[in-house]
């Protein structure tokens, strides 16, 4: 049997995706560790996790913010949005 969580999706969450599940498990387990490196040992809580992905993404939105006026010229659209999926959409 194969989970399909659509069934639950009204339930838990209004707006349910990947971003949501994982900024639930940011709020709820932030001191567990989420991650590891097998190589290294390294591991990473939640907190730890979600601020890494977040300060990835602004580094992303800032480069892109710098060199959009180039991608225009070369026929790709760059639009920014704050919503929950989606930050940055890059279209030709």
């Amino acid at each position: 049997m194969t989970y399909d969580a659509t069934r639950f999706r009204a339930y838990f969450e209004h707006e349910f995706s990947y971003d949501a599940g994982f900024r639930r498990n940011v709020s709820r387990f932030g001191s567990q560790v989420a991650i590891v490196d097998p190589p290294s040992g390294k591991s990473w809580t939640y907190a730890q996790l979600g601020a890494a992905v977040d300060s990835a993404a602004r580094a992303l939105a800032g480069h892109l913010r710098r060199v959009a006026p180039a991608l225009r010229k070369n026929g790709v659209n760059v639009e920014f949005t704050r919503g929950k999926e989606r930050l940055i959409k890059l279209t030709r």
